[in-house]
């Protein structure tokens, strides 16, 4: 087996064995669909995620998840919207601050971007990504 595949399907395993600990709640269904994500299997990983809502709207690996599949999609509409939700949470998610933070560099809506890179550094000056973005 390939090292990608060995690593694939380590992540898998781990993801899937974790899974059933939280048999029934949004971080079960989350993780399944990550797993299907992994597997490139997309309309069951949302289908998943789709569950893991029903169950807590505001869940936020679930809205980080379907948010990073819509921002590859090219859906950017949708990916703002799960973006945003995710950064008005408390704590915001970190990641979600960068992926938003990228999408509105890639509209020209360089202020924003700005902004959530400061505040990406202000919570965590080291981290490397976000003083790129913020300087350039």
């Amino acid at each position: 087996m390939a090292p990608s595949a060995r690593r694939l399907s380590s992540r898998v395993s781990a993801a899937g064995s974790s899974a059933t600990t939280f048999a029934g709640s949004p971080d079960y269904h989350c993780r399944l669909g990550i797993i299907h994500d992994l597997l490139g299997e997309r309309d069951e990983a949302r289908a998943e995620y789709d569950r893991a809502i029903e169950i807590d709207g505001e869940h936020a690996p679930t809205l980080f998840r379907l948010a990073y599949n819509s921002d590859l999609r090219g859906d950017d509409e949708k990916a703002e919207e799960l973006y945003c939700r995710c950064v008005q949470m408390q704590p915001p998610l970190i990641n979600a601050m960068m992926n938003l933070g990228v999408l509105y560099e890639d509209h020209d809506r360089f202020a924003e971007a700005s902004v959530l890179f400061k505040t990406v550094l202000d919570a965590d000056p080291v981290k490397q990504r976000a003083r790129l973005y913020y300087h350039d």
